[in-house]
């Protein structure tokens, strides 16, 4: 009976030792979510008519400005990434294995498209 167990845990800390390794390796950088939220923003503008000789133009720009806003807390296996959005509030995503998971429903490029216009 407790065979079973002491196996079960043992295959639960080997698992999670092998994921803790694999998200050190793969932990993303301030310099990682820059590029992807300059991906998902000129992605963006492309589908609102922006030529794609402009957005590719101001690329690095871009890059270096979200760099800027963005406050990243690294935990070593992951990492938290908070943009502040001027006169709004802040976004957060977390960055695990590569991937940017938002924390909250909506982003700000979503928060773009949902302002009212100023009259």
């Amino acid at each position: 009976m407790f065979g079973i167990f002491r196996f079960l845990f043992r295959t639960l800390f080997v698992l999670l030792i092998i994921a803790a390794v694999v998200g050190y390796f793969t932990n993303p950088t301030r310099a990682d979510f820059a590029e992807k939220a300059d991906t998902e923003l000129r992605k963006r503008l492309g589908e609102n008519g922006m030529p794609e000789e402009i957005s590719e133009a101001g690329a690095s720009l871009t890059r270096q400005l979200i760099e800027g806003m963005v406050r990243h807390t690294n935990y070593y296996v992951c990492g938290v990434f908070t943009i502040s959005v001027p006169m709004d509030k802040d976004y957060s995503f977390l960055g695990i294995f590569g991937q940017f998971i938002p924390l909250q429903s909506d982003t700000p490029l979503e928060w773009t498209d949902n302002r009212q216009p100023t009259p």
